[in-house]
């Protein structure tokens, strides 16, 4: 009798590793396609009935801190959610190495709009240390731009790993040619 508890016991903790392993890997997936970041890997071509025209980007906010309404529908190709890998981008580089300077003394990234993580890498952080490099280049709104002095796009993956998207020669974000460093 009691090897047949153990048996079923066994049994049950089995069955709830895999429907905590099945339920974990759902929550994964469903962060990455219903996040309202466009940046994620997984979003689809979307259109509504009758419509051929583009949505725009979800907005991230002014930057006297107003958040951004609710997330537009993007719709998007695949070559432009993808991006170019721009991990050998010497701008890129700098500018991934002045966040994981900043992860590895505070713990995690720095968050929220390019003006906000420029804020926090210029001082304005809980050990009011600098991390900005002399080599990154800052426009007159004190945002980090890339070689064409665009604004950098930053999307928090998780708390220590966030993607810099650079809108790329044409200026406009979200198409073929943006470049991307994850």
């Amino acid at each position: 009798m009691k090897r047949h508890g153990s048996f079923i016991a066994i049994i049950i903790l089995s069955l709830s590793l895999v429907f905590f392993a099945i339920w974990a890997l759902h929550k994964s997936r469903g962060a990455r396609v219903g996040g309202t970041s466009p940046s994620s890997s997984s979003i689809r071509q979307m259109r509504s009935p009758g419509s051929s025209t583009r949505a725009t980007p979800p907005s991230q906010g002014d930057e006297a801190g107003v958040p951004a309404g609710p997330p537009a529908l993007v719709v998007a190709d695949e070559d432009a959610t993808r991006g170019h890998d721009a991990s050998s981008d010497p701008q890129f580089l700098v500018v991934r190495q002045m966040l994981r300077d900043y992860r590895a003394a505070l713990g995690e990234n720095p968050v929220g709009t390019n003006s906000e993580i420029t804020r926090a890498l210029l001082g304005a952080n809980a050990r009011k240390a600098r991390f900005i490099a002399s080599e990154a280049r800052l426009n007159n709104a004190h945002q980090l731009v890339d070689r064409w002095d665009h604004p950098y796009f930053f999307h928090q993956l998780s708390r220590s790993r966030t993607e810099i998207r650079s809108a790329g020669p044409d200026g406009r974000m979200w198409t073929s040619d943006d470049q991307i460093c994850r």
